[in-house]
């Protein structure tokens, strides 16, 4: 059997009103310490949160895009993408999920297989308890061993646009962003045009209609930098309303993304199958004013 080694330490943004609670197969992980796991098999992560003011335990959230919590888990060198939704007791208010194994809602694929080796992942969780507001969390994960990483490189990126097939030529997708600059904050948007193979005539075509909503939006993406996984932005986007027009998010950032090297995955289903589209690029801020 392989050892491996988790370290599992949290550290909340916007979220001074709230405290989580971890366990790891069962036992507490308290900050900056450690647990164990004594092979490679499923590993159950569980946590609750609590109200700072009143240390009572929050039973009552606001379903976010179809479920009550996300959770994203990225390694350290942005090379390995998770999109996990951990399920809810609402008896104990305590959610869990049991990675490294099938589960039977279709949307937790991404629950299985979720390590690709050793070394440090991260693990961002979103949720809203009712009356208080989104809150997210920041973690870590690290398994015990030789880590490899790779640093991200810049294939075919031409200034803020590139375009790439994926899923053995599958699909070809175009990404561009361009960003408008404002008073406290600038405007990113970002855009994806897909188009599906056409083997008879060996073209790409617009297949707008084919794809389907997914966690009651069209799409979604998750850009990181490299420098820091505290330099991110979750968006999300509607379906294109017509043929040959692309998917469209938006984010206003105020100098919270850093500049350098990024990493944007996007998720959307396509024929009953959600697949993902990474990109690496090169992000520059405008620098936020208001003369």
């Amino acid at each position: 059997m392989k050892y491996l080694l988790l370290l599992l330490c949290s550290l909340s943004i916007f979220a001074s009103d709230v405290s989580s609670h971890f366990f790891l197969n069962g036992k507490k992980v308290r900050a900056m310490k450690h647990g164990m796991l004594m092979n490679s098999g499923p590993a159950i992560l569980e946590f609750y949160f609590t109200e700072n003011k009143t240390g009572e335990v929050i039973k009552d959230y606001k379903v976010m895009h179809g479920k009550l919590m996300h959770m994203v888990i990225v390694k350290k060198d942005l090379s390995f993408f998770k999109h996990i939704h951990p399920y809810f007791d609402p008896i104990t208010g305590r959610f869990q999920i049991t990675l490294n194994m099938k589960h039977q809602d279709p949307d937790n694929f991404g629950a299985e297989n979720v390590f690709d080796g050793p070394g440090m992942y991260m693990v961002m969780v979103d949720i809203e308890p009712k009356g208080i507001g989104m809150r997210m969390f920041h973690h870590h994960l690290h398994l015990h061993g030789k880590a490899i990483y790779k640093d991200l490189e810049l294939i075919d990126n031409k200034g803020n646009e590139i375009t790439k097939t994926f899923y053995k030529e599958k699909f070809k997708a175009h990404f561009d962003y361009n960003v408008t600059p404002g008073c406290h904050s600038n405007l990113i948007e970002v855009n994806l045009n897909i188009k599906v193979l056409n083997e008879l005539t060996n073209t790409y075509e617009s297949k707008t209609a084919l794809f389907e909503d997914w966690l009651m939006t069209g799409a979604h993406a998750l850009w990181i930098s490299q420098k820091s996984s505290m330099s991110m932005a979750h968006m999300h986007a509607a379906r294109p309303p017509k043929e040959n027009t692309p998917f469209v998010f938006s984010y206003f950032d105020n100098n919270h993304l850093a500049h350098g090297i990024q990493k944007i995955w996007f998720q959307m289903k396509f024929q009953g199958k959600v697949y993902t589209f990474p990109f690496v690029f090169e992000y520059a801020p405008l620098k936020v004013s208001c003369d």
